[in-house]
């Protein structure tokens, strides 16, 4: 009958090597899991990388579309002026 590492008594070579066997399974796990995140960092840098790109030229189109609207209200309210000062 096998022994439960979990039974009263002292561990016998047996336990140890399950308890060395699990270590060596986290550490290939761990390991893993680094490998997976570093590949879906190298993966995921570039498309982010152009998506930031996108942004910020947006970003640019939206500030030059607010920079056209003040002129024009500015030229809108410079052309009433204009009018007013000829009726007069």
């Amino acid at each position: 009958m096998k022994k439960n590492m979990y039974d009263a008594g002292s561990p016998d070579a047996e336990d140890w090597n399950a308890i060395l066997n699990s270590e060596r399974m986290i550490a290939e796990n761990s390991d893993q899991q680094i490998r997976i995140n570093a590949q879906l960092f190298d993966a995921s840098h570039e498309p982010i990388q152009q998506l930031n790109n996108v942004v910020a030229r947006v970003n640019a189109i939206d500030g030059d579309l607010h920079a056209v609207t003040t002129t024009l209200h500015k030229s809108i309210i410079l052309a009433d002026q204009v009018s007013e000062v000829t009726r007069a």
